[in-house]
């Protein structure tokens, strides 16, 4: 079973990309990316209306058989078919290669953070469990109203391995954001192929290992999706620096802006970023010369490829409100747009005083992206104006003069958008937040990665592709990452997870919930001298069972953060609300302190679980 479940996903891959890279007539590594969204683009329009994801999997299969059989129909033979197999020999095998390493290293791991078992986690379960769009799930999720198509291809992936594991979570999230990077390493402008195997192999070292330097996150081990986002973003960039104003280049954009937009709700802020940029480069970049007919053409595909996404965008979000519908009950509202508007804008950049803590955030902010490292020690405001500085420099003496244009419009391109980034953020930091996660700067390190990444890979792939020297330039990068990786990049991340001990979280007070009360058991967790992600994790792992948590502690400190004095009384009525109480984890203060509010205080002990009615004010335990 373990062989089928590695075997599958792969032929799926091999399958359904070599069918993308025959009718479109395209090279084969740059063909998996747009063949993986079209999968995704099925599989939401089929949860959507069919009311099936998986559905959308076997249309996608579907597909690609009627590619091949169309193929061979029209040459009247199955040879042709072969030749063209045979020529995607050598970037199949670095498809391969990469499927197989991606494989590899997410053996054994499991979800290690608190987002991934309060939402990323439970929407893939929902999602894979259901077979349908998350948002449809009965029960109360948070931020459920968040787009989904990551996670499509992260249960596309399960669903493909046979089981829903967090190793497979990782794989599907992977080889997606592999999928849009094997261009950066296969394509190139110069047509010199000395060295080239060579080149493409230092190429991808360089291109996968970068992402062991970035804080925040780790990039191999995670399904949060600030990264894959800053991926996605670099790879709509990418389709337009090394564009040639084809209709294939309208298509490819435009799906890829979809599901740009699909995977993220601050999404929609890059959009004018990129169709900007789209219009500019178009006209003044590419090597036909604009005329006035290239000028309405250039109208014209910036309508395309802002119009398309966004009705996509707005048919899902139509969908989902009836699911939705503003409720934030049970937990299962989110994020939305409603109280982002000009008005807003102008109160914060204006600082007419509304936002009472203004000055303390701008303050921690601004020392933020000037002196809080992102990349190794390198700050925000740093990582950009040295990404700008090198294109530059490279642009006078790394590329063709004909190239050079383009190599500076992108390198002004990071400039601005990151500006416009760091504003954004800025206002979300003042608007989307509560004033103590505002002041504390919430998960700044992985919100700011997401430009980094983007910045870094499409500097990258400016110098991987317009390179006149292309072994020098390219050597030289590996070298330099060779002599760093050891001691500044985190490897860890990359091992597989028997080999970093990597386990499940809270797992055994999971199963000993699960199998002490039945599955519509709703049970009062007591919780003392543990992370918050006790909960989120317990929640997750013991699902469907139904918890509540109480944390009964005069004294707060880190590990004590949601800590509450109780009263007897209180804490009474908050275990009388459920039918069982687990005492996970209390200590013999906690047992001074409340035991006689039980009728048999004898009971009250560490890792106990029992069935429990609230008689004459006390609580009686079976």
């Amino acid at each position: 079973m373990i062989l089928i479940s590695a075997l599958v996903p792969l032929l799926y891959v091999c399958f359904i990309n070599g069918a993308y890279a025959i009718f479109f007539r395209k090279r084969y590594a740059e063909s998996l990316a747009p063949a993986f969204f079209v999968s995704i683009i099925l599989m939401l329009f089929s949860g959507m209306l069919l009311g099936s994801i998986t559905l959308g999997i076997l249309i996608s299969v579907v597909l690609a058989i009627v590619v091949y059989v169309t193929e061979i129909i029209n040459a009247k033979a199955i040879g042709p078919l072969f030749e063209k197999a045979k020529s995607f020999f050598s970037e199949g095998l670095l498809v391969i290669a990469v499927y197989l390493l991606v494989n590899v290293i997410n053996y054994g791991k499991h979800y290690h953070s608190p987002d991934e078992f309060t939402h990323w986690g439970v929407f893939l379960r929902e999602t894979f469990r259901l077979d349908a769009l998350y948002v449809t799930s009965p029960i109360g999720i948070v931020h459920k109203d968040y787009v989904p198509a990551i996670t499509l291809f992260e249960a596309l992936w399960c669903k493909l391995s046979f089981r829903l594991t967090e190793a497979n979570a990782y794989r599907g999230i992977q080889m997606l954001q592999v999928s849009m990077l094997l261009p950066l390493i296969s394509n190139r402008c110069s047509k010199d192929d000395s060295n080239k195997k060579l080149i493409v192999c230092i190429k991808a070292f360089v291109t996968f290992s970068i992402p062991l330097f970035v804080t925040g996150l780790m990039f191999y081990h995670t399904i949060y999706q600030d990264y894959i986002y800053g991926v996605l973003v670099f790879f709509c960039m990418w389709i337009i620096v090394t564009g040639d104003n084809s209709r294939y280049e309208l298509f490819e954009l435009t799906l890829a802006i979809t599901i740009l937009l699909m995977a993220k709700m601050t999404a929609l802020a890059f959009l004018p970023m990129i169709v900007i940029f789209y219009v500019v480069y178009s006209l003044f970049y590419m090597d036909k010369v604009a005329g006035r007919n290239n000028v309405l053409q250039t109208l014209l595909r910036s309508v395309i490829v802002t119009a398309i996404p966004l009705i996509v965008w707005k048919i899902y979000n139509v969908f989902s409100s009836k699911y939705i519908g503003g409720n934030t009950a049970n937990g299962s509202g989110g994020q939305s747009y409603g109280g982002h508007n000009l008005g807003t804008l102008i109160k914060v950049f204006s600082h007419n005083g509304s936002i009472a803590y203004q000055n303390d955030v701008e303050k921690s902010y601004l020392e933020a992206i000037i002196s809080r490292g992102l990349v190794g020690n390198v700050p925000y405001v740093q990582i950009v104006v040295i990404i700008v500085a090198l294109l530059l420099a490279f642009s006078f003496w790394g590329v063709e003069k004909c190239y050079a244009r383009k190599v500076r419009i992108t390198s002004l391109w990071i400039l601005l958008a990151g500006l416009s980034y760091g504003l954004l953020m800025y206002y979300l930091y003042m608007t989307g937040f509560s004033e103590f996660e505002a002041r504390q700067l919430a998960s700044y390190d992985r919100y700011m990665g997401t430009f980094v990444v983007t910045a870094i890979f499409l500097a990258l792939g400016v110098v991987f592709y317009f390179t006149k020297t292309n072994s020098l330039v390219i050597k030289m990068l590996g070298v330099v990452l060779l002599s760093n990786i050891i001691f500044f990049g985190n490897c860890e991340q990359i091992l597989p997870g028997n080999l970093t001990d990597s386990e499940v979280l809270y797992n055994q007070e999971a199963e000993h919930l699960k199998n002490s009360v039945p599955e519509n058991a709703k049970v009062a967790v007591i919780i003392k001298n543990e992370m918050a992600i006790a909960e989120d994790a317990l929640t997750f792992y013991s699902f469907p069972i139904t918890i509540g948590v109480a944390y009964p502690n005069d004294v707060k400190d880190d590990l004590n953060r949601f800590s509450y004095d109780y009263s007897d009384e209180e804490l009474a009525e908050f275990i009388s609300e459920y039918d069982y109480v687990y005492f996970m984890n209390i200590d013999e203060k906690f047992i001074d302190r409340y035991s006689d509010i039980f009728e048999k205080p004898e009971d009250v002990k560490r890792g106990e679980i029992y069935q429990v009615t609230n008689e004459g004010g006390k609580i009686v335990t079976y």
